[in-house]
């Protein structure tokens, strides 16, 4: 299959007008005292909008100010443009070359057509190219993928058929949003690696690689060496991007409820969707949680997100991108949730009879239970001693040897399955061949109370210890990446919702991991090992605040100080308060 429509950008794609744009831009900036942008700040515009432009060089941001600044810049553009704007080497050629072999051939760009023309007219005959859509022609600019849709429908062509060259972001965005191939080219200011984050068929110095394009569609054999770098770049594509849902803008739909025409994915008259489709199995699944849960496909996103892309995930919902993802606290009170009944199913024993009297038959019964699942003999014969030494100790009672709880504590680690029920065997043993260990014959006073209604709050709900620690993460972090500049931009309860999230990742990593580990931690906030939730912290704030490796791994440690600092100054005013609140209630 052949490409047969090649549409282009025109700045930094086909030509190089920097020093014309360059002039245009300096002369009304000197004309308002803007003199501290550099012309590599104004190069690196190249392909916005006039507006965008002049609002990112000067921070202006008033539509009327901004405004006569374009006229300004239109004006200056008459006179030096054109003359100040030149072929790449390899420019005529290509084109020509490609004009021979009978494609269609276009251009969308953000400058006005007349100017386009006026210089094209100089190099290439008059119906050279089949089109050529300027920003006058177009009601939304690129990265809208107006200009491109435009050009499809009036060549008549398929978007299988369409690929779009351009130098930048913006255009790389413009062709996902269009959904047609995009390549592109370093002739500008943008990087290959900038370039690299967005879906491509090929990026490439110069133009005249796109020529095997019009003979042959076979991507990987002309344009990619292996089908690994082709994955890894839509990899790394779909990591930054996330997900993404182009409509049409010339498709009109009828609404099945009220009989509006519109475009879009919902009616604006009485907000149904599109495409309702018919009754399915999957439907009313999807149905049935989402009335018992709130749960609907945005919580399977938010999942797969946070396991490839979670920094990229939370920053796109923080900067307003929120309507593909389920709410944090939500998916984090799910993810909770779903923790407890799977250490439920999986390790009862986290569970067992926490802070209730135990009695002789509770823990003869769970000694038998234990023994049953226990895969080493020497750990079965202890626990068939340890009942028999509790029917001797509590018929006699006898005090507890010492030598017995040594035992147990070295014998049990043979058997990974009996790990939890060691602290619990010994206490309960304890406790129940001599009830004088457990007796405190100081009263308590109001505060211990407190302290202990609080204890047991905590150890119980996970959520609530979570949440609790979350404000900690946050003040930490604000601390370590004070001078990042993407951190600069989110205030305190914007890096709360970084956290809370970042929780929700670390809940999930402990899902997977809990089938393998064979055991849960109820007690503690997070199920897995603090190297890894280091590591997962590492990673999401190198996605989240773009730093190098190096230098996030550093300010994750610094984090991580800051936050042991915090905790250790809670502590410290807590027993500061229970010690003043004992003094006065002494007096």
């Amino acid at each position: 299959m052949r490409y047969n429509t090649f549409l282009f950008d025109f700045d930094y794609t086909l030509v190089n007008s920097s020093a014309g744009i360059v002039k245009c831009f300096r002369t009304v900036l000197d004309k308002h005292e803007y003199f501290s942008p550099t012309d590599e700040e104004i190069r690196r515009t190249i392909g916005k909008t006039l507006e965008e432009s002049f609002s990112i060089l000067t921070g202006e941001v008033n539509p009327e100010v901004l405004h006569t600044y374009r006229q300004e810049y239109v004006a200056e553009a008459d006179i030096h443009m054109t003359s100040n704007t030149f072929l790449f080497p390899e420019t005529k050629e290509v084109l020509t070359t490609l004009k021979q072999r009978g494609v269609k051939l276009g251009i969308i760009s953000t400058k006005y057509k007349y100017r386009i023309k006026e210089f094209l007219d100089i190099h290439f005959p008059e119906d050279f190219f089949d089109i050529i859509i300027g920003i006058e022609e177009v009601d939304k600019y690129k990265p809208h993928p107006d200009g491109i849709l435009k050009a499809i429908k009036f060549l008549k062509s398929k978007k299988k058929q369409v690929i779009y060259i351009g130098d930048s972001t913006t255009d790389a965005e413009a062709a996902q949003n269009a959904e047609v191939d995009f390549i592109g080219v370093t002739h500008g200011v943008t990087t290959t690696r900038e370039l690299a984050a967005y879906q491509n068929v090929a990026i490439i110095p110069e133009l005249s690689p796109i020529l095997s394009l019009s003979v042959n569609r076979n991507l990987t054999k002309h344009l990619r060496r292996s089908k690994l770098k082709s994955f890894n770049r839509y990899f790394n594509y779909r990591k930054h991007i996330g997900h993404t849902k182009s409509i049409d803008p010339y498709k009109h739909y009828v609404c099945n409820n009220c009989g509006t025409y519109f475009i879009g994915e919902y009616c604006n008259t009485c907000g149904q969707r599109r495409n309702t489709g018919r009754f399915t199995f999957s439907y009313v699944i999807k149905n049935m949680l989402g009335g018992l849960t709130s749960i609907d496909d945005k919580f399977l996103r938010n999942l797969i997100e946070l396991l490839y892309r979670p920094g990229y995930m939370i920053f796109d919902y923080i900067k307003g991108k929120r309507s593909h993802y389920f709410k944090p606290f939500q998916t984090l009170f799910i993810l909770v949730a779903i923790y407890i009944i799977l250490v439920k199913i999986l390790d009862p024993l986290s569970f067992m009879n926490k802070d209730k009297e135990v009695t002789y038959k509770d823990i003869k019964r769970d000694i038998t239970t234990i023994s049953s699942k226990a895969k080493h003999q020497k750990t079965k014969a202890l626990l068939t001693k340890s009942s028999n030494y509790l029917d001797s100790a509590y018929s006699t009672a006898l005090p507890i040897e010492k030598s017995y709880e040594n035992e147990v504590k070295f014998d049990i680690n043979n058997d990974p399955t009996t790990t939890k029920f060691v602290t619990y065997l010994i206490k309960n043993i304890i406790n129940i061949v001599n009830p004088e260990s457990k007796k405190d014959n100081s009263e308590p006073t109001f505060i211990d109370g407190i302290l202990n209604v609080i204890n047991n709050w905590a150890k119980d709900n996970k959520t609530l210890s979570l949440i609790m620690l979350i404000p900690l993460y946050t003040i930490a972090t604000k601390r370590a990446f004070r001078k990042n500049s993407i951190s600069k931009g989110f205030n305190y309860t914007e890096t709360l919702f970084v956290q809370v999230y970042i929780a929700c990742q670390i809940i999930l990593i402990s899902i997977i991991l809990l089938p393998f580990l064979g055991h849960g931690e109820i007690d503690e906030a997070f199920g897995i090992s603090w190297w890894l939730i280091f590591l997962l912290y590492w990673w999401d704030y190198r996605q989240l605040f773009k730093d190098s490796w190096m230098k996030t791994f550093k300010r994750t440690v610094m984090m991580f100080i800051y936050l042991g600092l915090i905790m250790f100054v809670l502590i410290i005013l807590i027993l500061i308060l229970v010690t003043l609140w004992t003094a006065i209630s002494m007096i």
